[in-house]
């Protein structure tokens, strides 16, 4: 069990999440792959455009999610809050008619006909009022982060499913200035640049878990690498005012990473594994829920930019080393109600123990 950092928002130390099964070829969908693309480059309003093509739809009505809850956090988040200006579209490029049924679905009527969706996205982060888990924001290294400088892309928070869709590959295709570092452990297939110089970069996802698993950072960052064992450690740093550096703080992972490595011996469940640091201040805007959120190749760790190196060094060893050895539970061992998620009603607390007591 975690011990108190700081007064505000550590209480996410204590609640590491945690994910599931990594897909295997027989969860492979065998039907065509849902299209998907998020422009930063077109931001209004401090909210990005999503654009979603599923394929054709033999039915005449389906129903669209964000999630309600995601892995690792064992609380409620409703994603579909922060959705806006939601539209569907068919082949003559005329809306359909959609209804909201609940905070995070949309019913689409006429799915024979429906060619794509759009809508916009809102970040959690700047509306955060306290930190940790069960506020009423999802917790801040599960949320969503949307500046000039920087995106956080918890991708769960901007690409949804539809109920029987969620094994079906996705095609990601996410837009943005030709200036921006990208950093990800999800499957890169391609990048082009666009003729206003910006540049799209596409990435594939065997399943909707795949999506929901594979965090990414996008804009000023600093990114430093380094092996453990066969493992290549990959370090995102964004730090507004520059207060600390991906070098420095590589040093201090590349240490406590080497020593776990050794205790884990020949567990290798990952060539590559990431770390998304984000250093927030301590304004109005920035998030207030300190602390981590694992995945099965990466761990999105939020922390305040103000902390002194020596605290930054300990919370950081404290805080990833935990998030690194869920690779063991739950994600080589877990229930069902893990490795098949629901996103919507999930029943998988009852493992909380085993999870985070092993951990």
């Amino acid at each position: 069990m975690k011990k108190q950092l700081l007064p505000l928002g550590f209480l996410g130390l204590l609640l590491m999440g945690c994910s599931s099964q990594k897909t295997t070829s027989n969860d492979l969908a065998v039907s065509n792959a849902i299209e998907t693309a998020i422009d930063l480059t077109k931001v209004q309003d401090d909210k990005v455009p999503v654009t979603i093509n599923p394929g054709r739809f033999t039915q005449e009505s389906v129903v669209y999610h964000l999630p309600r809850v995601v892995q690792g956090t064992y609380s409620v988040s409703d994603f579909g809050k922060y959705v806006d200006d939601f539209k569907a579209f068919d082949y003559n490029g005329k809306e359909l008619a959609v209804s909201k049924t609940d905070t995070n679905s949309w019913t689409i009527n006429g799915a024979k006909n429906l060619d794509y969706l759009t809508y916009y996205v809102n970040d959690t982060f700047d509306i955060e009022t306290s930190g940790g888990i069960g506020g009423e924001q999802p917790f801040s290294p599960a949320g969503t982060n949307i500046e000039a400088d920087n995106y956080v892309l918890n991708l769960h928070g901007f690409i949804g499913f539809f109920d029987s869709l969620k094994n079906n590959q996705y095609k990601l295709d996410v837009t943005a200035p030709a200036t921006f570092k990208r950093s990800s452990a999800i499957q890169v297939t391609g990048t082009k640049t666009n003729e206003n110089g910006s540049i799209t970069s596409s990435y594939f996802a065997p399943r909707y878990f795949d999506i929901t698993d594979n965090p990414m950072f996008y804009g000023e960052l600093e990114v430093e690498e380094f092996q453990v064992g066969d493992i290549k450690i990959v370090l995102s740093v964004y730090s507004k005012n520059k207060s600390h550096s991906a070098k420095e703080i590589g040093e201090t992972m590349k240490t406590m990473m080497q020593a776990q490595k050794t205790y884990l011996g020949d567990i290798n469940s990952t060539p590559r594994y990431d770390i998304f640091l984000y250093l927030a201040g301590m304004d109005e805007t920035s998030p207030k829920g300190f602390g981590a959120l694992e995945h099965h190749t990466s761990t999105v760790v939020v922390l305040p930019e103000a902390m002194p190196k020596e605290a930054l060094d300990e919370s950081m060893i404290d805080v990833v080393s935990h998030e690194f050895f869920h690779i063991v539970t739950p994600l080589s061992v877990h229930s069902e109600d893990v490795h098949y998620l629901e996103y919507i009603n999930p029943t998988f607390l009852k493992h909380l123990l085993m999870y985070e007591a092993i951990t």
